[in-house]
């Protein structure tokens, strides 16, 4: 199905009109089971959201693992090798046209997972309207399974942190032991790098001084290193920077 004819009237779209039965299921048991959400409500009461706009949101999403979309939402399912949903996204646009709700959960309870599908999708949801307040849904709302029972407990607007981006309020917003990292998922930080932890004690060093060994032909580069200041708030070492010159 066309997302933009899904608002229309056609007798075969009917099957459209509502969430998939399999989309965002209530689970018999809520054990381990790790749900997340945001709210992006437009800052103005008497704003919409044009009808035009989701559709396109849902195009955009509709490369995601597992996707499935209906007149008014969209979600996306991955799940690991022994078929646990590994993390569950849901988008909804309300009745009234109002704010966009961005969901996520997980069964095996991967916080990270859920986090970094969250921030995706609320960035995707973000270009809908340049003028989202946003808000933290409570986790206990969301496992009522109940769309008109989701609450915010805490959110941002035009008095708080107007100045960010929905997803740089999210990154902001996180909890300090579940932020992620400024560089793009699917390139992860080695744990301690930074801080000169035991993944930067693994990493390679040059210990040459810059100084070549006495075999090297007089046709090879060498290489010498040159200190690099790093200015962190937790005072990290300096690190060595591999500079190739000619002889």
């Amino acid at each position: 199905a066309i997302p933009g004819r899904l608002n229309q009237g056609d007798a075969i779209l009917e099957t459209y009109r509502c969430r998939p039965a399999d989309c965002w299921s209530e689970p018999r048991q809520f054990d381990g089971w790790v749900y997340s959400g945001v709210r992006l409500k437009l800052t103005s009461p008497l704003s919409l959201i044009p009808p035009s706009e989701f559709p396109r949101l849902q195009y955009r999403l509709s490369g995601k693992t597992g996707f499935q979309m209906w007149r008014h939402g969209l979600s996306m399912r991955r799940c690991n090798f022994s078929g646990d949903i590994a993390v569950e996204g849901l988008v909804e646009l309300n009745e009234t046209m109002e704010h966009i709700d961005v969901c996520v959960r997980s069964e095996i309870g991967d916080k990270d997972a859920c986090l970094v599908e969250l921030r995706e999708l609320v960035a995707a949801s973000a270009r809908v309207s340049p003028h989202f307040d946003c808000g933290v849904l409570m986790a206990e709302s969301l496992k009522t399974h109940v769309d008109t029972e989701r609450h915010v407990a805490h959110g941002a607007g035009p008095g708080g942190r107007a100045a960010l981006t929905p997803a740089a309020w999210l990154q902001a917003t996180a909890p300090r032991e579940a932020r992620l990292p400024p560089h793009p998922p699917g390139h992860p930080e080695l744990p301690g790098a930074a801080s000169g932890g035991p993944a930067a004690a693994a990493t390679p060093r040059d210990d040459s001084g810059g100084a070549p060994p006495a075999n090297l032909p007089r046709h090879t580069k060498r290489r010498r290193t040159e200190p690099v200041s790093t200015h962190t708030a937790s005072a990290a070492p300096s690190v060595a920077v591999v500079v190739s010159c000619p002889e």
